[in-house]
């Protein structure tokens, strides 16, 4: 929740002070309403860092204390002065106590002049002779670190990122001032270029005793190089109060918000909280009452209707919200995540493959028959009706082979198999015999043999006899049953079929005894 009010402020010992400052740009859409009643204030020698979301109005809130942009409304004070009625000319010359540095560090140098003319040219506006003017710009070079022959007669386009920055830093520092207005002054760089800077400032701070307003959207280099930490949405503020209170336990619910947001180096957990979800409304119509009201998740009726006065929740920090938070709490800004799925325990996991294996070592054991059930008949046989199904094509018996034991069979249990005869062993299951290949005659020629040595065995003739019946269904191809046709028979069912069919083979077997003699 974003408001207004003065209680943080802390009365005429602060060097700058800033009270119910207004920035507004009128529009063919309307006004936009840039900074609204922010008050603040900055002690002799303190870092404050201003906080906040791209277009919160840090940045205008930094350029507004310069008079860079023309105030609505608002009083501003330093060093017990009013800047905010100064005339031109006196505002020129305040401005040589309070300097800039700004966003983009290129395009704040003057690309046609070198870089020891940049550093100095507030010296020479101020009408400094060339004397003096090119002592400090070799002095200065020095203490921002860019003390080498070859940086002078540089132009600003010969220079790097950071180098520029330096060049920056060191043209404000040229002229003593007793207030410098950092804005965003890292947000371009390298993290190990950022850390060089971060460190030149605060050596400079103490080296010249400085004041610094620090303006950045990173919370980390906030927290770093701040004293205090002033909390911006959307043109209000939230929350001001020592930099450590602010962050360890803060009482605003856009504070926590913002501290959420931050990434963390740990790619599993990714933030710290449920980032801050929606956009900043437009500044054209911003909502009523309370500012945050639309995207915090402690809003009530009451912030629509009324806006919150900044109060004091704790000694040393304040808070313009209804509701703020307590010590320790946490604010959820995002809906409960659905709870995951329950993870299988061990013995869940030996169940589901216990269950899944037999169910897999059916399914082929359904499809492939033995091999020992496949007969050549010269007579056709009579097959229950229960029997009468269709060869497993290659499809299905492939099928059977790879199904994966991840995912079971349905819980139905297969049909009962009847066990077979001592006689008879069934194929192994994990070489399966394609059913979709026609069996050859010379397989065929086995099995019938067996099946009829079975029989010659009762005949009295046996030797001879089982040598001619052996002969001519063999001679024949056309007896041999395709594999298409031939129904994988039961072993009950075969020894039921087998004993007509030996009865039929009786008077043949004896015909060619008979002639010999």
């Amino acid at each position: 929740m974003a408001g207004s009010g003065t209680a943080h402020l802390r009365g005429e010992e602060a060097l700058l002070s800033v009270r119910d400052l207004v920035v507004e740009y009128p529009t063919k859409g309307g006004v936009v309403q840039a900074v609204s009643k922010v008050s603040f204030d900055v002690l002799p020698g303190e870092t404050l860092g201003i906080v906040g979301e791209s277009g919160c109005g840090k940045s205008t809130t930094g350029r507004a204390v310069l008079r860079l942009d023309r105030l609505t409304a608002g009083q501003i004070d330093f060093a017990g002065e009013r800047i905010d009625e100064a005339s031109g000319k006196r505002m020129r010359e305040l401005r040589r106590s309070i300097q800039m540095i700004f966003q983009d560090p290129v395009a704040s140098l003057n690309p046609r002049r070198s870089v020891k003319d940049i550093v100095v040219e507030g010296l020479a506006v101020t009408g400094a002779p060339a004397a003096e003017r090119a002592s400090t710009s070799s002095s200065i070079l020095e203490q921002v670190g860019l003390g080498s022959e070859r940086f002078a007669d540089m132009m600003p386009r010969q220079l790097s990122g950071g180098q520029a920055q330096r060049v920056a830093i060191g043209r404000a520092l040229a002229l003593h001032p007793q207030l410098l207005i950092c804005d965003e002054p890292v947000s371009a760089l390298d993290v190990s270029v950022q850390a060089q800077i971060l460190n030149l400032i605060e050596e400079l701070k103490a080296q010249f005793n400085l004041t610094v307003v620090f303006i950045a959207h990173d919370l980390g280099v906030v927290r770093a190089v701040s004293d205090d930490v002033l909390v911006m949405y959307l043109g209000k503020v939230c929350e001001f109060g020592d930099a450590d209170m602010v962050y360890d336990q803060p009482a605003h619910p856009y504070t926590r918000a913002l501290l959420d947001s931050v990434p963390l180096t740990d790619a599993e957990r990714g933030f710290t909280g449920p980032a801050l979800e929606g956009d900043l409304p437009s500044p054209l119509s911003p909502p009523t009452g309370c500012r945050f009201r639309t995207r915090c998740p402690r809003a009530e009726e009451r912030c629509a209707a009324e806006e919150p006065e900044i109060q004091e929740i704790r000694p040393g920090q304040y808070a313009a919200c209804h509701f703020p938070l307590s010590l320790g709490a946490t604010v959820t800004l995002a809906p409960a995540a659905e709870e995951p799925a329950a993870e299988s325990t061990p013995e869940t996991t030996s169940e589901t493959e216990a269950a899944a294996v037999p169910a897999a070592a059916a399914e082929p054991a359904a499809t492939v028959e033995p091999a020992a059930t496949i007969e050549a008949r010269t007579d056709p046989v009579a097959v229950p009706a229960a029997l009468e199904k269709p060869a497993p094509t290659d499809e299905s018996a492939a099928g059977a082979k790879s199904a994966p034991l991840e995912k079971p069979a349905p819980a139905e249990k297969p049909a009962p198999a009847e066990k077979p005869s001592p006689a008879e062993k069934p194929a192994p299951v994990e070489e399966p015999v394609p059913a979709a290949k026609s069996v050859p005659a010379e397989a065929a020629v086995p099995a019938a043999a067996v099946a009829t040595a079975a029989v010659v065995e009762k005949s009295e003739s046996a030797g001879e006899a089982a040598a001619a019946t052996t002969s001519e269904p063999a001679a024949s191809a056309e007896d041999v049953v395709p594999a298409e046709d031939v129904v994988p028979a039961a072993p009950a069912a075969t020894a039921e079929a087998a004993k007509p069919a030996a009865a039929a083979a009786e008077p043949v077997k004896s015909e060619p005894a008979k002639s010999d003699i």
